[in-house]
């Protein structure tokens, strides 16, 4: 919906570009042009100084235990990045070119129990939902353990603005935040499945049924699982 994209390097620097409308008196292709934004540096946010960071391409279904960059788009600007066993959402909404890094702010992080296989965050950035890999190298344990997501959900409370409430009721409100004030994501429920997800995707901004509660909007997560070709939707 922003045409914002995301180009992940092998240092770990995470380079952001997002549309304008070109000047058809200075630039003869095109009705748009993508120009740098805010800059997220993975090494200084998922490691400790001193630590070598490790980033790796992400591999064909082949476990690189979490060290690849798994990134996710949100409708407003904001990207939520997973690497090893941390989450993190920056604000990279676009901003005036300077000569100097513009880099991004991090709004929100929180450490897993074990690495990820894959995240996503929901168009309206409502929702996470976060695979796992398993804790035990047991294969009996592994069996017996629940396979399955797990989810954040937006805290209503934690002081971020509604900057879209004039859409109307079609759709959920794109999240805004006061200066100095970051967004809040409390854990939700734990999605079962009987064999290990191997991909997300959210449907995208939470439209709103008949049958929805007012203000929570009907936002819907397909999950897939490779091993026994099984596709559900929550």
């Amino acid at each position: 919906a922003t045409g914002q994209v995301c180009l992940a390097l092998s240092d770990g620097i995470l380079q952001t570009y997002y549309p304008v409308a070109s000047d058809p008196k200075e630039i003869n292709f095109g009705r748009y042009r993508w120009q740098p934004g805010p800059v997220v540096d993975c090494a200084r946010t998922f490691y400790d100084d001193g630590a070598e960071p490790v980033f790796s391409r992400p591999g064909d279904g082949q476990d690189d235990d979490g060290c690849h960059l798994d990134l996710s788009l949100t409708g407003d600007f904001r990207v939520l990045v997973a690497h090893q066993d941390q989450l993190a959402v920056f604000d990279c909404a676009p901003v005036k070119p300077t000569s100097s890094v513009q880099y991004a702010e991090m709004l929100w992080t929180t450490k897993l129990p074990g690495n990820v296989v894959t995240a996503k965050i929901s168009g309206d950035g409502q929702a996470i939902a976060v695979v796992l890999h398993s804790d035990t190298d047991d294969e009996e344990d592994a069996r017996a353990a629940k396979e399955g997501v797990h989810t954040f959900e937006h805290d209503m409370e934690d002081g971020s603005q509604d900057f879209d409430a004039g859409l109307g009721s079609s759709r959920r409100p794109v999240l805004g935040r006061k200066s100095s004030v970051g967004i809040v994501y409390r854990p939700g429920p734990f999605l079962v499945h009987t064999a290990p997800v191997t991909r997300l995707s959210f449907r995208g901004y939470g439209h709103e049924t008949s049958s929805s509660v007012k203000g929570q909007g009907n936002d819907l997560l397909l999950t897939y699982c490779a091993s026994d070709s099984s596709a559900r939707i929550f």
